[in-house]
């Protein structure tokens, strides 16, 4: 899985500050956050969309496209 695929960008911003976080408790000093260190917090933060969400939003995305479609065609402040 992809971690753009049910991360929000709260879940991926909680994520960056996490691994930031264990950065520091390996070396207080530290100045870079690696790799191994986003990984330990993307097991451990967990997404927050689920996939019912993800059902849910595919569903009304074709409603939306189609409402969008039908306002181009015939726009209501004509």
């Amino acid at each position: 899985m992809c971690i753009r695929d049910r991360y929000t960008g709260a879940d991926i911003a909680a994520v960056c500050k996490k691994a930031g976080r264990y950065a520091l408790r390996e070396d207080l000093h530290a100045k870079n956050v690696r790799q191994k260190h986003f990984l330990q917090a993307i097991e451990e933060t967990g997404p927050s969309v689920t996939p019912d969400t993800m059902k849910y939003y595919q569903a009304i995305r074709g409603e939306l496209r189609k409402r969008k479609s039908k306002e181009i065609e015939s726009p209501y402040y004509i």
